[in-house]
């Protein structure tokens, strides 16, 4: 075979498989191992991994396949996670969902998306929004707001995520800024349940099996038994500050704590309570729109004892909300931003997360 033709077997192959591994979506599952699939068996490794070949990049064109024009992490994980949604229905570039199986059809994802939220053109035009904030993705440096150590931080998609298999909800790592958090993060979502080893070992090899129903755009957050753990000790991993013990009694009522804790310039900086009841609240009020952890998927929303966790508040992957002047985050203490960014992740425009618990107007 001379060189042409050799040239044109291997394009030729390769097109086979990527139609054989993204011509459809797969049945993928964020617990165990999501991107395991009995249909393909082991050749399902060939979507993300190539014997002495480049990664796939972002596009899966077949040029691209061949040349490897991928270089970073977040091009190979969004080969499929994309808004054309080749090998995933979980579009995490525009942060929707493309099926109707696992949550609602076109609805934002659970954790927001790194350029819009809840897609390009929905109906509602606030879903069509490009994102305020994000965690960056694509391996930049930059400061963990919220960490002890004022350390940098070059994020990528598997900074957070393992796309084999993890012990936590949504694949998220057991072992984070080199700290143990295996089994931190459980979901209330349908056929969930924490595992052993050797659980979690069998449903890797397939004998076990996998009963997990997620829920991409309806939240179902579990509540942890151990209050340093569930994903606000996930999260702790890196952002440690915003668990931190240090409180002083409030001067009307000594029952009552303000959490605080020293940034890197010495600075005293107050914290929400985390991992706490809405019960707590001093207005009484338990009724909210944010997303709450709760003991079991059956428990009522406005059940006092429902956790306050980091994702009540926050987005994980990026947010839309917009913040005017006085609600804007200027964490570089930079200029303020004539956009309506500084948003910090949160769910709702300018406070409107604490005035969702809070209800002062």
């Amino acid at each position: 075979m001379n060189i042409v033709g050799k040239k044109m077997y291997k394009r030729l192959f390769l097109l086979i498989a990527i139609i054989m591994v993204f011509g459809y979506p797969q049945a993928s599952y964020a617990n165990f191992g999501a991107h395991q699939d009995p249909g393909y068996g082991s050749n399902i490794c060939t979507a993300c991994h190539r014997n002495h070949e480049v990664i796939l990049s972002q596009s899966v064109e077949e040029e691209n396949f061949v040349t490897g024009q991928a270089t970073n992490q977040y091009d190979i994980c969004t080969t499929c996670h994309n808004p054309e949604g080749t090998g995933a229905d979980t579009d995490v570039i525009y942060g929707v969902y493309q099926n109707s199986v696992h949550g609602e059809e076109n609805e934002a994802l659970n954790g927001g998306g790194f350029e819009k939220v809840g897609g390009d053109d929905g109906d509602d035009t606030n879903n069509s929004e490009n994102v305020t904030s994000s965690h960056s993705a694509d391996g930049t440096e930059y400061p963990i707001f919220g960490n002890s150590t004022g350390n940098t931080i070059a994020l990528t998609c598997t900074s957070c995520h393992d796309p084999d298999s993890s012990s936590n909800y949504r694949l998220l790592k057991d072992m984070v800024n080199g700290k143990d958090v295996s089994n931190f993060v459980g979901s209330n979502e349908a056929g969930f349940s924490p595992t052993t080893h050797e659980e979690f070992e069998a449903a890797r090899r397939g004998e076990i099996d996998l009963t997990y129903e997620p829920n991409y755009t309806t939240p179902n957050y579990k509540k942890s038994s151990d209050v340093r753990k569930g994903i606000t000790g996930w999260c702790a991993a890196c952002h440690d500050q915003y668990f931190s013990d240090s409180f002083e009694p409030d001067q009307k009522d000594d029952t009552r704590r303000h959490y605080f804790y020293i940034d890197s310039e010495g600075k005293k900086r107050y914290r929400h309570a985390v991992n706490v009841p809405i019960g707590n609240n001093p207005s009484g009020n338990t009724s909210t729109d944010l997303p709450l952890a709760k003991e079991a998927a059956g428990d009522g929303d406005s059940d006092p004892d429902n956790f306050i966790v980091c994702l009540t508040c926050h987005r994980a992957h990026g947010t839309n909300a917009t913040m005017t002047d006085l609600a804007k985050v200027e964490p570089t203490k930079s200029a303020p931003s004539s956009g309506p960014s500084q948003s910090a992740l949160l769910r709702l425009p300018n406070r409107g997360v604490c005035q969702n618990c809070h209800k002062k107007l």
